[in-house]
């Protein structure tokens, strides 16, 4: 890929290890940079540990809220996760949610997170998963809660969508024609300055 820049997410297999990733941004400065992943492990320290990591490196843009990292039943919206997001956001780090296993199921907690910090910025990724399983196996189906619950999110001006993924969200092959309509939507409903693109790159080649 020919780009000027390129922005790396943490590969969930690394973990909380980001010794890779931040050598990457130290060779390749001013063309390489990350996002890290929030840790809801680090409980009263999360302020602390959200800064110091993002004074790691100069690279680092955004962070990742996975919601699976949460322990089950536990709400992202939680006194750690209101802390974690809160700190992005004062230090201008948007948040991006990974919803995987649909939007739906956690929006109430990713419109809590906004009203507690509204100055943060919010990126969906991979179009808030719609299409379920994501996996891509077993009988998929679509999830039109999660494409409702993305559609009412424009009505917070923070939050943005990810254009990536469409492998995930389609059931055809590229070029993902039935993609179309609802992109035509999320123009409609985001306006193109609140759409971003992601490649998906290396990791899939779509």
């Amino acid at each position: 890929m020919n780009d000027e820049a390129k922005v790396v997410v943490q590969p969930i297999n690394y973990g909380q290890d980001y010794s890779y990733l931040l050598d990457a941004m130290r060779l390749h400065p001013g063309r390489l940079f990350g996002v890290f992943v929030a840790d809801p492990t680090v409980g009263p320290d999360a302020e602390k540990w959200l800064e110091g990591l993002a004074s790691s490196s100069k690279g680092w843009v955004g962070v990742r809220f996975n919601p699976y990292k949460w322990p089950a039943g536990q709400s992202m919206a939680d006194a750690t996760g209101k802390a974690l997001f809160g700190k992005a956001g004062e230090l201008r780090l948007p948040v991006g949610f990974m919803p995987f296993k649909g939007l739906s199921q956690h929006v109430e907690d990713i419109e809590a997170l906004m009203k507690s910090s509204p100055e943060t910025q919010v990126i969906i990724d991979h179009w808030g998963f719609f299409l379920q399983p994501a996996t891509g196996f077993g009988e998929r189906s679509l999830d039109e809660a999660s494409w409702d619950a993305l559609l009412k999110l424009s009505a917070y001006p923070q939050v943005h969508v990810k254009i990536s993924a469409l492998f995930r969200v389609s059931m055809a092959k590229t070029p993902f024609p039935e993609l179309s309509e609802r992109l035509k939507k999320l123009l409609e409903t985001f306006g193109s300055s609140r759409l971003l693109w992601g490649s998906d790159f290396p990791g899939h080649e779509h």
